[in-house]
């Protein structure tokens, strides 16, 4: 039973080890990727935050507001071929939110990579810690089966 628990406990710390290694590459090349554009990505977050940009996102929501309940306006648009207009407007004031929502998450993704990097050097710690366990166990056991045997009479 001894000799189990410590091969289990080698081979669970063997593969958390090589699970955290494997993910530590993934999230430092993300690390260095974010890294590489990080100018480009808080600049990207500054335009989509600035009062310019979010100026013109109001006049375009207002105006789709404005489209959306007059249907006079509209059908009047509609009547002279117009009404992709009111389209393109709604996919605009669309398109501005989707921009905003894009910039806010690829700003947050640096706390996020922060996290998981911290959690795949917390992986590797509890690896190599369950390696050693299992071999610390494992050389229990050895020498107490020695031990065991010397004590042992002769037949």
């Amino acid at each position: 039973m001894k000799k189990f628990v410590s091969g289990f406990l080698l081979g669970i710390g063997i593969g958390i080890l090589v699970s955290g290694l494997l993910v530590g590459t993934i999230v430092t090349d993300v690390q260095s990727t974010l890294t590489t554009y990080e100018t480009h990505i808080d600049n990207f977050y500054s335009f989509t935050h600035s009062y310019s940009f979010q100026t013109l996102q109001n006049v375009m929501s207002q105006t789709v507001t404005f489209y959306t309940n007059n249907t006079t306006i509209r059908e009047a648009l509609e009547t002279l071929g117009m009404g992709q207009l009111g389209q393109m407007l709604l996919d605009i004031d669309d398109g501005f939110q989707v921009v905003t929502g894009f910039s806010e998450d690829l700003y947050n993704t640096r706390s996020t990579v922060e996290k998981a990097s911290t959690w795949v050097t917390y992986m590797k710690a509890a690896g190599i810690l369950l390696i050693a366990a299992g071999g610390l166990l494992g050389i229990l056991i050895y020498y107490q089966s020695r031990t065991s045997e010397r004590e042992q009479p002769l037949k």
